[in-house]
């Protein structure tokens, strides 16, 4: 059995990018990678070493396809391929930074920032790790290859690849800068910056050698109390999960103090700018429609603001659905036109669901203890008319309300 990919050599990972490292992964596309006969062939073959790079690469390309449409052409560790920004979402990062002009990414990793920073400017990719930057270079390669291909064909700004210590780069040549610390230490995951090997205090020696920056964190990191008037915060959703929270400093925050939440879509990027208010008078109800927050909303803090702006309310005290007596669009909320309301009691819900013929096909809830799994097993077969069950505890009650989920927006 082929050791941990983790613990392979620099030279493993070299031959791995080079011509018979990518030969052999195009002849083994699509064969399992744990199947004991290949493992036993590779092994013997090629040694554990590289055995075990081979391996890693069939098991991580195919996840990979979620962030990046070049991922089979490319190299990850686990490591890696669990901290690296997706390729909608890098692009999207990469129109804030001024056009053309140079900019560093700072922890660059396999390279999944250097690739949506070259979209719109060159680019100054830096790391400590050798394998990371070996990698990141093949991944740019990979990428080129990709986007030369398409109709019509694109090009990628240059991109130099630096294998040193961040504080080490000549941040005065550069018009702005990006950093990623790892949040992986001593093999534990970290969520907050400070908690990083690269905290505050890094981030601020950073700024003095150059003001405009941005500093990729953890969508559940906080902005610290004497942080947050610096920069503007923004948290990034794509498919469902927030995937990241930026902080923009200097030339690239559009408002120093405030938040944005932002939903990527296919059609482009909607966002809301505000800040966080105190929850306003609440519904103590559900109203006709009935509103959810995207996930980006919901980490920024901003609900109540969206609220006020749409004229809904919430249905309880604290509470993250929204609802109103008026249809709203925007690509922000998840939408749902309520049927039926009633007391969360399951023989009533059973007696409800049969006499409308409704069938629940989704279970939503908040702040209630129960498992959506479970219900929907015990509901989903009943009538033909198609419903989400959305239970919302409302002070010391829970509310079940049958809907019917409006189209998704694309608009603001």
């Amino acid at each position: 059995m082929a050791p941990p990919a983790e613990h392979a050599s620099l030279a493993a990972y070299q031959w791995l990018v080079g011509p018979e490292g990518r030969k052999l992964l195009d002849q083994l596309e699509g064969q399992d990678p744990l199947a004991a006969r290949l493992v036993a062939r590779l092994h013997q073959e090629l040694g554990p070493e590289r055995a075990a790079v081979v391996i890693q690469q069939l098991q991580l390309r195919p996840r990979a396809r979620e962030k990046f449409p070049m991922a089979q052409a490319m190299f990850f560790t686990r490591r890696g391929l669990e901290q690296a920004t997706d390729w909608a979402v890098a692009c999207y990062k990469a129109r804030r930074f001024p056009r053309g002009e140079s900019r560093a990414d700072l922890c660059c990793g396999l390279g999944g920032d250097a690739l949506g920073l070259a979209t719109t400017g060159p680019v100054l990719a830096v790391d400590r790790d050798p394998v990371c930057c070996l990698l990141a270079e093949a991944n740019l390669a990979a990428a080129r290859d990709f986007l030369r291909k398409q109709h019509p064909p694109q090009e990628l700004f240059p991109v130099e690849v630096q294998c040193r210590d961040v504080l080490q780069a000549k941040l005065g040549q550069q018009a702005a800068w990006h950093l990623d610390a790892d949040r992986r230490i001593g093999g534990k995951r970290v969520y907050r910056q400070q908690q990083t090997a690269l905290g505050w205090q890094t981030v601020e020696e950073l700024l003095r050698r150059n003001p405009h920056g941005a500093v990729k964190l953890s969508p559940m990191d906080e902005p610290p109390l004497e942080w947050e008037p610096r920069a503007t915060w923004e948290w990034i959703s794509r498919s469902g999960h927030c995937r990241q929270l930026v902080a923009w400093f200097g030339s690239l925050a559009p408002a120093p103090g405030e938040r944005i939440a932002t939903r990527l879509l296919p059609a482009g990027a909607v966002s809301f700018q505000g800040v966080p208010l105190p929850a306003q008078e609440a519904a103590l109800g559900i109203r006709r429609y009935l509103y959810e927050p995207d996930p980006a909303v919901l980490a920024a803090g901003l609900e109540y603001a969206l609220a006020a702006h749409l004229h809904l309310a919430a249905v309880a005290p604290g509470g993250v659905y929204l609802t109103g007596e008026e249809p709203v669009e925007h690509a922000l909320l998840a939408g749902f036109e309520v049927l039926e309301v009633l007391p969360f009691d399951r023989r009533q819900l059973k007696r409800t669901l049969s006499r409308g013929d409704y069938r629940v096909v989704e279970v939503k809830k908040r702040g209630v203890d129960v498992s959506p799994e479970e219900l929907l097993r015990k509901f989903r077969k009943r009538g033909s008319r198609d419903v989400v069950l959305v239970l919302a505890r409302v002070v010391d009650r829970v509310l079940a309300a049958l809907c019917r989920r409006l189209p998704r927006s694309s608009k603001k």
